[in-house]
């Protein structure tokens, strides 16, 4: 599990509320760049995060 504090690989969260490397969040509850979040909670595109708390899929 790598949770929203770590550094993510590819999915570059540093802070779920803070922008991410590549993920692109701007902020984890509005719209991403990249990262695709619609809502942090909910399954993103291409980021890859089925929950912002645990595993991500191709995030990282």
């Amino acid at each position: 599990y790598i949770y929203f504090s770590l550094i993510n690989i590819l999915g570059g969260c540093i802070n779920c509320l803070s922008i991410n490397i590549l993920g692109g969040c701007i902020n984890c509850l509005s719209i991403n760049i990249l990262g695709g979040c619609i809502n942090c909670l909910s399954i993103n595109i291409l980021g890859g995060c089925i929950n912002c708390l645990f595993i991500n899929i191709l995030g990282g």
